[in-house]
């Protein structure tokens, strides 16, 4: 049977390694967000600039919680996360 788009999706983002995630989300937000796929919300933090200010802070913790629910939901799918 095959895979859906989601499940492929979250194989995807689960496989990623947190810890270079939180770290490029840390330096450069927009690009933590680029990394697990969330495009769009690397788009709206690039143009508002978000990343400035409360982005350094807020993108790594979004980020590691980003992972950590597509790790859960592999899991549950019965997919290889880590």
């Amino acid at each position: 049977m095959g895979v859906s788009y989601f499940e492929y999706q979250d194989q995807k983002v689960a496989s990623k390694s947190r810890l270079v995630v939180v770290i490029v989300s840390f330096l450069f937000p927009p690009a933590g967000y680029w990394l697990v796929g969330r495009t769009g919300l690397a788009l709206i933090c690039l143009l508002t600039f978000g990343f400035a200010f409360t982005g350094i802070v807020i993108v790594p913790i979004h980020t590691w919680l980003i992972i950590g629910g597509a790790r859960r939901r592999a899991k549950l799918a019965g997919a290889s996360a880590e």
